[in-house]
């Protein structure tokens, strides 16, 4: 018998009605948002899920729902301790699904976000129906209003935060558009107008797909599997049980597979593979690039976009990344199908009755990739060149291709065989990157970049271009604007990020004229990949930043010939400087990592106009000696440092300019502004997060800005200035008060172009 009195019953209870209100409506939030996180996971990226496991997966997911709904209705029936219990699962599931995406502040900032308003809206609503229970209902109460309309603004600022795009940043400045003279725009046709051409389209896989039927019944080439275990390792951790059972294979059988444009002529046409990056497996990644099969195709090209998806994430690899043993080692796999399948071409190029018997020109062949697609086609590239696996020499490669060209989108840089980063040699290299990717924040292409060398027997050539606004996944249809999955991809700041239209036009511009000039030839379209002005009437307006070298560049300095400034990379010159106040040669840093090369950091400040402080490179003889052919080219980049010696101030901020001198052995000069090819640019500082509070690292770092001067101009700008006998080049810097600059890559080329 309870001898309790009923109105010390019913205080209590009542006391006790906000924390069991505050209880369930956290409770039930934290069940919203995992069902909508199962959905996306589960289900909504997984519409082919084979219906045992679909069916598997529904129920375990719907009996814990059920058992969670019932454990906190009798659970509420208690008080603060059952608050805390829905405190922890909630802290618990932010700490999952967003610790690795944020900071300390961030998380903190994060958790009150959304706890807080779910808990004040439940405790006032506990307050409301305990009084209803009691005879004591009243929202005129300040406890209930408070709770409920606090709440419920918090609420309502909270979501729409998370949902929203995001808000504008100010845009930075074009130091390429404040130059003095404008470069000559190219009269060729715009790349990415549709071709001549009709374009056919069919697809060829292993005809047993269990989720497509275009590599099933619709597949118009039967193709057999490859063995790609010594390729890839593990496959026995919980990722691969799981990809085994939604595909129906393992790797001792992956299938070759792809979605092909052609165009509808006698050919032989070249030929160019894409391939997809990493991606959730079950949104299938490969019809995204249909957009350059329709282009390409038109122009005459066959391009075969090919199906990688298996060896993409799924939701147990990303639990299995999330313990620290996440599926990274497929990188070398996804290059050797690549050889595979261009393999297959060269035999249906040569079977008689083959749709494809000789329209395929296998001289001229392109590989295009996209993000782990992007590393993919350069470890191709080496493979090709190789003749056993470096990870296993008792696997053997008998390929050598005629790989004529590869473009890295947004590429990854993480294949070390033998400890040893993947080198490309004698192949044109392109590289796209963007400034708001929020997948592959760093510019890793510029890495592999440094690592594509020419043997100089034939004429070879690359380039690098970095896109402001530009994200990872618009290159890819299907990928589109957010570069993460929910609940990551609410945290992204979407509204600086420039249009999908806008961004793949910019892909189209790019990789078109690549391929015209390694594939076909058209060298007049090489302006572009060195300078995005002498195509300007084809791009979209936004700031591109290009690296370029060939194999007619002459070093002078590149910095990594040693440590001792005073040494040029040719032998026989030397560097001397004056007034700086920073001088050093040291590793180019970016976001993550670093650039894998050297580079001399020069800063200045000009206190008077009678110090002028100066960097000089003494240049060595060379033969044979300079023409009015060759261009003075080098690559510039804003250090983002402070400039004085004792690291007082702030960096700049603003373009910079200075004065370059050329001078003979007879000791004439000539002097030109850096401005009259274009200014430094600033650091591009991109916040892809909505605020700062969730970046985890540095929000810029230095990209190579190309920079050339015909020797002509020099010549032409009076003094007489002998070019078969220069003497020295010098920098002044005399134009911006002070600044920090990186240099690298200082040399001459001659202009191939029309030639």
């Amino acid at each position: 018998m309870n001898l309790e009195p009923a109105s010390s019953r019913s205080k209590d209870s009542r006391s006790s009605a906000p924390w069991r209100g505050a209880s369930v409506m956290l409770m039930l939030a934290v069940l919203v948002w995992s069902g909508i996180t199962a959905y996306n996971r589960i289900f909504l990226t997984s519409p082919g899920l084979g219906v045992s496991l679909a069916v598997l997966k529904l129920f375990i997911y719907m009996a814990l729902f059920g058992g969670m709904v019932l454990l906190i209705i009798r659970l509420a029936q208690r008080f603060a301790g059952v608050y805390i219990w829905g405190l922890a699962t909630s802290l618990a599931y932010l700490h999952y699904h967003v610790w690795r995406s944020t900071t300390w502040e961030g998380f903190l900032w994060l958790t009150v976000g959304m706890i807080l308003p779910v808990s004040l809206i439940g405790a006032g609503l506990g307050l409301l129906f305990g009084n209803i229970r009691y005879g004591h209902a009243s929202l005129n109460k300040w406890p209930v209003r408070l709770s409920v309309i606090g709440g419920g603004v918090l609420f309502v600022y909270s979501i729409s935060w998370f949902i929203l795009d995001g808000h504008d940043t100010p845009s930075p400045l074009n130091a390429a558009l404040m130059a003095e003279t404008t470069i000559p725009h190219i009269t060729l046709p715009d790349p990415s107008l549709i071709g001549p051409y009709e374009v056919e389209n069919l697809t060829y896989g292993s005809g047993t797909d269990r989720h497509r039927p275009a590599f099933r019944e619709d597949t118009a080439i039967v193709t057999a599997s490859v063995d790609a275990s010594p390729f890839i390792d593990g496959w026995d951790k919980n990722h691969g049980w799981s990809r085994t059972a939604y595909w129906g294979f393992d790797p001792t059988s992956f299938p070759l597979q792809a979605r092909v444009w052609y165009p509808d002529g006698e050919g032989p046409f070249p030929l160019v593979l894409i391939v997809h990056g990493n991606h959730s497996m079950e949104e299938f990644s490969d019809p995204g690039y249909a957009y350059l099969g329709e282009l390409l195709a038109g122009k005459g090209y066959i391009l075969a976009s090919v199906d990688q998806n298996f060896l993409n994430s799924t939701f147990s690899s990303r639990l299995d990344a999330y313990r620290g043993r996440g599926w990274t080692d497929e990188l070398d796999a996804r290059g050797w199908m690549l050889l595979e399948h261009l393999r297959l071409w060269h035999d249906w190029n040569k079977t008689s009755g083959h749709p494809f018997y000789g329209k395929v020109d296998t001289t001229r062949i392109g590989l295009i990739g996209h993000s782990r697609g992007g590393e993919a086609v350069a470890i191709a590239a080496m493979f090709n060149r190789m003749a056993r696996y470096p990870d296993d020499a008792n696997v053997t490669f008998d390929y050598g291709f005629n790989i004529r060209g590869i473009i890295a989108i947004a590429p990854v840089d993480r294949y070390q065989p033998a400890g040893l980063w993947t080198t490309v040699t004698d192949v044109d290299y392109l590289v796209l990157h963007g400034t708001h990717d929020a997948d592959v924040q760093s510019f890793r292409g510029s890495r592999q970049y440094e690592r594509v060398v020419f043997s100089g027997e034939a004429y070879h050539y690359k380039a690098s271009i970095y896109i402001y606004g530009a994200n990872h996944g618009q290159f890819n249809t299907v990928w589109g604007r957010t570069d993460s999955s929910f609940p990551w991809n609410n945290l992204l700041n979407l509204r600086d990020i420039m249009s999908p239209e806008d961004q793949r036009r910019i892909g189209a511009v790019y990789m078109s004229a690549f391929l015209a000039i390694s594939l076909r030839g058209q060298r007049s379209y090489l302006p572009l990949l060195r300078d995005f002005r002498a195509g300007r009437n084809w791009l979209p307006e936004t700031i591109y930043l290009s690296q370029f070298a060939d194999t007619t560049h002459q070093y002078i300095a590149d910095f990594d010939e040693d440590i001792e400034v005073h040494t040029t990379t040719s032998p026989g010159g030397r560097i001397e400087a004056e007034g700086l106040t920073i001088w050093r040669e040291q590793r180019v840093a970016l976001k993550q990592g670093d650039k894998a090369t050297n580079a001399a950091y020069l800063g200045w400040e000009v206190h008077d106009e009678e110090t002028t402080p100066s960097y000089t490179i003494h240049l060595p003889r060379i033969e044979p000696s300079f023409t009015p052919d060759h261009i003075l080219t080098f690559t510039l980049a804003d250090a983002k440092e402070k400039s004085s010696r004792d690291g007082g101030g702030e960096p700049v901020t603003e373009p910079l300019d200075w004065t370059i001198e050329l001078a003979d052995t007879s000791g004439r000069t000539v002097r030109l502004p850096l401005s009259r090819f274009a200014l430094v640019q600033p650091q591009l500082d991109v916040q892809v997060k909505k605020t700062e509070l969730f970046s985890t690292g540095k929000t810029s770092e230095p990209v190579y800005q190309n920079f050339e001067f015909p020797l002509s101009l020099f010549r032409d700008s009076g003094a007489d200035l002998d070019l078969s006998a220069l003497a020295h080049i010098r920098f002044l810097f005399d134009r911006s008060p002070r600044g920090v600059i990186i240099l690298d890559n200082l040399g001459f080329r001659t202009n191939l172009v029309n030639k």
